[in-house]
């Protein structure tokens, strides 16, 4: 029988879990064999006939080995690491509060809401003083607004010959149109990556599982990003 490729990842994902969850124990590293073995699985699966959807899966997958690695093999977790307002470390934790604390911290890939929450790279919160309601017409009128723009450039992609099967080199371009080619396809990018976070913002706050203030946007605005700190930050 063959397995899916997605299976054996969520497979990975799912030993990921358990490994933050279960108490602290010296064996905790073992846990990383059958996550590799998934994500190797998985690429060996994946790769002889990608999709479209398979490039943003394989970065995930990616993404995750490495959080899986430092959280296995160099952090000790349940005593380092904590979200705002948690009490006990989380070994002290009944398990059924350990598991969602596993949960969120896999899930939580920018720490946001933790003690190692990179506040100097992160978009500012929402404000305080934003409601529920106001959150939501917000987001969704910008989620609206950059659906269009995406639109707009997956339009200019099929134009500019460089990104056709066959078609030449950017490098071939003027450095005027090579200049705008980047800009859209970088701004694109950030759209494509952004958006899947913004809809699952949306719902959570939606159906009250966060707080707007809870909520950082994953890329700032884009027209601060005019120095190479500003950019990566």
């Amino acid at each position: 029988m063959t397995v899916s490729p997605y299976v054996s990842f969520e497979t990975a994902r799912l030993f990921y879990i358990i490994a933050l969850a279960v108490p602290p124990t010296p064996y905790r590293p073992l846990l990383m064999v059958p996550i590799v073995l998934g994500i190797l699985h998985y690429f060996r699966s994946a790769l002889p006939n990608p999709s479209p959807f398979d490039y943003s899966y394989a970065s995930a997958v990616i993404s995750q080995l490495f959080l899986a690695s430092g959280h296995i093999l160099i952090i000790d977790v349940q005593r380092e690491l904590f979200v705002k307002g948690q009490k006990w470390p989380a070994y002290r934790l009944p398990l059924a509060e350990r598991l969602k604390w596993a949960l969120n911290l896999c899930f939580s890939q920018r720490c946001v809401g933790w003690n190692n929450e990179p506040t100097q790279a992160l978009p500012p919160p929402p404000s305080p003083s934003l409601t529920r309601t106001a959150y939501l017409n917000q987001e969704i009128r910008t989620l609206v607004r950059y659906l269009v723009i995406y639109d707009a450039y997956i339009t200019y992609a099929k134009w500019i010959p460089s990104s056709a099967a066959g078609g030449y080199s950017l490098l071939e371009q003027g450095i005027f149109w090579r200049a705008i080619t980047v800009l859209v396809i970088g701004l694109g990018g950030s759209i494509a990556i952004g958006a899947p976070h913004r809809i699952y913002c949306i719902l959570c706050v939606y159906f009250g599982i966060y707080k707007p203030q809870e909520c950082v946007p994953l890329f700032g605005d884009f027209r601060d990003a005019y120095t190479l700190q500003r950019f990566w930050g």
